[in-house]
């Protein structure tokens, strides 16, 4: 199983992905991965926080401090991003990806760990940035995610895990 969604900035893609991974957890799939959340103060983005599965640890992957890998307004934090990694290497019945995308890709050992799990025969569910479509393989199931479509495409996307993993 090959699903991937993408959408704009704000869809709710990470809602989307911490629900479906919550849901996997409750039917007792054993889940590997990590997914990104902004950090806010107030109404400002002032960052992002890596949480690996499926033991829900928080890193740092990205702040407006130094030090890190610039970014646009932000510093991408190496060692959040390689917890990542580590937790994408976990034995796991489904493998969760938020995101596969730029700020990720600053890491040079993300992409490699990329492309062994996306050449290999392992579930997946991830994320991918909307500019990046094609590194995925061609048979993938690519979902493109937005307000109007969000709380349908959850429910499509877990009969889609069920009917996959025979639950």
């Amino acid at each position: 199983m090959r699903i991937f969604i993408t959408g704009k900035p704000g869809s709710g893609k990470t809602t989307l992905i911490k629900k479906l991974s919550a849901y996997l957890v409750e039917k007792d799939i054993e889940v590997a991965g990590f997914y990104t959340a902004e950090m806010r103060e107030g109404k400002r983005r002032t960052g992002f926080q890596l949480t690996t599965l499926p033991d829900r640890q928080t890193y740092l992957l990205a702040s407006q401090k130094l030090p890190g890998i610039p970014f646009g307004r932000y510093y991408v934090k190496t060692e959040g991003i390689n917890k990542g990694i580590q937790a994408i290497k976990g034995k796991a019945d489904l493998y969760i990806i938020d995101e596969i995308g730029p700020m990720e890709m600053k890491n040079p050992d993300f992409m490699p760990v990329i492309r062994e799990v996306l050449n290999s025969d392992k579930n997946i569910i991830a994320v991918i940035h909307r500019k990046l479509p094609h590194i995925i393989p061609e048979e993938s199931n690519i979902y493109q995610l937005t307000r109007e479509n969000r709380n349908e495409l959850y429910e499509k996307l877990k009969e889609a895990v069920d009917k996959h993993l025979n639950m």
